[in-house]
């Protein structure tokens, strides 16, 4: 709420700095993300991409769409997002801008994802994940990690899955983010209980109810 107060008060003070007004609708949009909003993320997203068309800021173009391509897939509309992740993959490629690439690479995988294609987001996944290291991004590395063990369960080679979801589980509890880590637990007790891994699926289990 504070943000969004302060949000307003620079909208006001600058109308006529395209550059200000992009960066405020494009902080406003990550907010409407955050509250699950979808369609107003989208409408401050796109507002802010035309904004920086004008400035011709292509890293803020790419930066803009990368956040754009979430409000869109949480909606379903999966062509509109991989457009958006397209698009900003060319831009960072140019300017360049490798972490930002391999957040969008990171995105684009879990679209591929949610459409049935688990090999291609590994793909997409391994691309990204030595940048996240080389930089040192553990909230990164732990969103790869979770996605990780998510397609290798799906494509049933469980001790990969059971690798990557146990990092999962560490990264997200170093990073002390609870809901995640229940998260990475359930993730977890499922692989064991594909494995027939029966005491470790229980344990697990009982583990993320108990937090």
């Amino acid at each position: 709420d504070m943000a969004e107060q302060l949000i307003d008060m620079a909208l006001s003070l600058a109308p006529a700095y395209n550059d200000i007004q992009a960066a405020c609708l494009l902080t406003r949009g990550t907010i409407a993300f955050d509250r699950r909003q979808w369609p107003g993320a989208v409408d401050h997203l796109r507002r802010a991409v035309a904004l920086w068309e004008k400035e011709g800021n292509q890293r803020m173009i790419a930066l803009s769409l990368r956040n754009l391509g979430p409000a869109f897939h949480a909606q379903g509309l999966y062509d509109e997002a991989t457009g958006c992740y397209e698009r900003a993959l060319a831009i960072f490629e140019e300017v360049p801008d490798p972490v930002n690439r391999a957040v969008t690479q990171m995105n684009r995988g879990i679209v591929h994802s949610l459409q049935g294609a688990p090999e291609q987001a590994l793909l997409l996944y391994a691309k990204a994940e030595p940048v996240f290291r080389q930089v040192e991004d553990t909230l990164r590395l732990a969103m790869l990690h979770t996605n990780q063990a998510i397609e290798y369960r799906t494509l049933g080679e469980l001790s990969a899955a059971e690798f990557a979801c146990v990092q999962a589980v560490q990264a997200w509890e170093a990073l002390g983010n609870l809901r995640s880590t229940i998260n990475a637990l359930d993730i977890l007790g499922l692989i064991y209980q594909s494995q027939g891994r029966q005491k470790e699926t229980e344990d697990t289990f009982r583990d993320g109810l108990a937090r």
